[in-house]
């Protein structure tokens, strides 16, 4: 069943290496919640330093309602951001 964007709260990503915190930046820009999993242990770290990078540049494009990098959590597993 489609779910209509307006319906989404939270946006789930499997890995967060440059591209999966890029996405991540993206959608925590947007307003989303963001659940992330990636197995490397410095994963986590290494997205939150990234958002972190682009967070003034978001800024400078505007924020949405409920924007803010803390949104950002991590699954301990794949089978966990269910």
């Amino acid at each position: 069943m489609f779910t209509p964007a307006s319906e989404i709260e939270s946006v789930g990503l499997l890995g967060a290496g440059d591209i999966g915190a890029g996405w991540a930046a993206h959608f925590l820009w947007l307003g989303f919640d963001v659940v992330a999993y990636d197995p490397a242990p410095e994963g986590p770290e290494a997205a939150r330093q990234l958002v972190a990078a682009a967070w003034p540049t978001m800024e400078n494009l505007g924020l949405a309602p409920g924007a803010d990098p803390e949104r950002l959590h991590f699954a301990p597993s794949l089978a966990a951001m269910a």
